[in-house]
């Protein structure tokens, strides 16, 4: 699901299982390293809200041990092996040309090869490079309405409908395995709701899934029943930068998740980073162009690698060259507090290589987004390099906005030069 420049944490909470996801779940694989999830040298938090940290050195060995970064839950469904593009515009799209031609080289690109990296399913198979097929072009009066719904929940889908009767019509190709038809709309004034959200308000592109009907023919033939129809849904919200951006998104989230709502594979339940969403591309989207990546004349976005993240690199692939990560790792990412309560943890620096220092804050998502301050963050200090070991005490100041469930919803901000990194967390207000 693409959502860019709109609140990061528009799911389910405390759940943070994004609507157009669903399926089997897995338990949530361990948060720290060696079974220690208090960081390198540091005490346990205790009861009290008190803790001590001892000495600070910086450790020369890099990356200093510490909670490590989460991984993308596998949950038991399959991903497309060779995922076929199929690229839909609509006459009179000028951006048609650009598309089709991003469309048809953009899964064997070194992008797509780093972002699909590791990503495999119980069966053995795992996302490899695709291919494209022949483009289909579609007239203005093919369409019944410019406004359709859509639904992951089994509500009302008349775009569903929609794509079927352009497969038994056969003016799209009948679904293979793994066959991704790739939607652009040509304009705003074709609108999509999605289970209650609007295309380009709340939302900036989906995959989505559904069976194709039994009862539906192929151009005259016989029907498909049980096959699965997947494809991505692109709304045309801007400029062509946004639109690839948007797409690329869409894609590798359809090639890593690609059955919606049964038989989910890759999806990250339960754990803080999944508040801006659970899927590969969603963990990687910031609101400061950083998600950007340039591939073969267009823009793409960076998307989470599971096998970066196990390293303690940076897990937003691919990274910019000579980029050298840095983060901070709480002992701690979610507790409960009552309002006026307050509550230390102790964050350890770390970073791939040696870089300079970097400065961290706290980042109250309440008033960032809504104007409320819910939290205090006080740092017994700021600066830190790759080893340093620093107290946070964390105070409710007031109960959290009602959107927010009762989870006051917070990160925190290493910063050096232009560069941000974050790492998420909450305070479950009781």
């Amino acid at each position: 699901m693409m959502l860019r420049h709109v609140l990061p944490f528009v799911v389910s909470i405390p759940v943070f299982a994004f609507a157009a996801c669903g399926g089997s779940t897995s338990p949530a694989p361990a948060q720290s390293t060696d079974g220690d999830d208090s960081g390198t040298g540091s005490s346990a938090v205790v009861d009290s809200g008190t803790t001590s940290t001892g000495p600070d050195p910086v450790d020369p060995t890099y990356p200093s041990k510490h909670p490590a970064l989460p991984l993308v839950d596998f949950n038991g469904g399959s991903v497309l092996q060779a995922a076929h593009l199929i690229a839909i515009t609509v006459d009179g799209d000028t951006m048609r040309t650009d598309l089709e031609k991003f469309s048809s080289i953009i899964t064997t690109t070194k992008w797509w090869d780093a972002v699909r990296a590791g990503y495999c399913d119980s069966s053995g198979g795992c996302v490899g490079q695709g291919d494209a097929g022949d483009p289909v072009h579609l007239a203005s009066t093919d369409f019944p309405t410019t406004s359709f719904t859509d639904s992951s929940q089994g509500g009302a889908a008349t775009l569903q409908d929609f794509i079927t009767s352009m497969i038994s019509s056969g003016k799209f190709p009948a679904p293979t395995t793994d066959t991704l038809y790739a939607i652009y709309l040509p304009s705003d004034s074709y609108t999509v709701n999605l289970d209650g959200s609007t295309s380009c308000g709340e939302f900036g592109g989906y995959h989505n899934s559904y069976a194709y009907p039994g009862s539906a023919s192929l151009d005259g033939g016989a029907g498909i029943p049980g096959a699965t129809v997947q494809y991505a849904l692109v709304p045309r919200c801007g400029s062509e930068t946004e639109t690839t951006l948007a797409a690329s998104h869409e894609y590798i989230e359809a090639a890593t998740d690609p059955h919606v709502g049964s038989g989910t594979a890759y999806y990250m339940r339960d754990q803080q980073w999944s508040i801006e969403g659970g899927e590969v591309g969603d963990l990687c989207v910031t609101q400061d162009n950083s998600d950007e990546y340039h591939e073969s004349g267009f823009v793409v976005q960076r998307s989470w690698s599971n096998t970066a993240a196990k390293g303690s690199h940076d897990p937003c692939v691919p990274a910019p060259a000579g980029d050298i990560y840095f983060n901070v790792a709480p002992a701690s990412e979610a507790f409960n507090l009552k309002v006026g309560a307050k509550k230390t943890i102790v964050l350890t620096a770390f970073s791939d290589a040696p870089t300079p220092d970097w400065t961290i804050s706290g980042v109250d998502y309440a008033a960032q987004f809504e104007g409320t301050n819910t939290l205090q963050f006080d740092f017994d200090k700021t600066t830190v390099n790759n080893g340093t070991k620093v107290n946070l005490t964390i105070t409710v100041l007031a109960a959290p906005p009602q959107d927010f469930q009762g989870e006051a919803l917070f990160s925190i901000r290493s910063e050096s030069g232009s560069t941000r990194q974050r790492w998420p967390g909450a305070v479950i207000v009781n």
